[in-house]
């Protein structure tokens, strides 16, 4: 049997979480990051079109060799709105790659 004040603190811990998601969800200022994965020699290919994707501001935050590959994962954050133009431009620019997921950036 479970005592009464045990469901209580749940259910109260239950309603913070969704309060906190549901706050870093509105908090956002619709930035997002995207990830990927390119060849190693496609690298500068890839920059270069991730960064003139756009007039919005589109940067790779992160360029990284993906263990025990020939691979290399870029992680470009971006506007919202620059979205679809960048991920355009990408799949245009190359012949091999994938794109991971997208998230939304938290503020620091």
């Amino acid at each position: 049997m479970i005592a009464a004040g045990t469901m209580v603190k749940r259910r109260e811990r239950i309603g913070a979480t969704k309060r906190r998601a549901n706050r870093q969800q509105d908090s956002g200022d619709g930035r997002l990051a995207l990830f990927v994965i390119v060849e190693g020699g496609d690298v500068l290919k890839a920059r270069r079109a991730i960064v003139q994707s756009g007039e919005a501001h589109v940067e790779v935050m992160r360029c990284m060799p993906v263990p025990h590959s020939s691979q290399v994962r870029l992680i470009v954050e971006l506007d919202e709105a620059a979205l679809g133009e960048t991920l355009l431009r990408i799949t245009g620019s190359l012949q091999k790659g994938e794109l991971g997921r997208v998230i939304k950036v938290r503020p620091h």
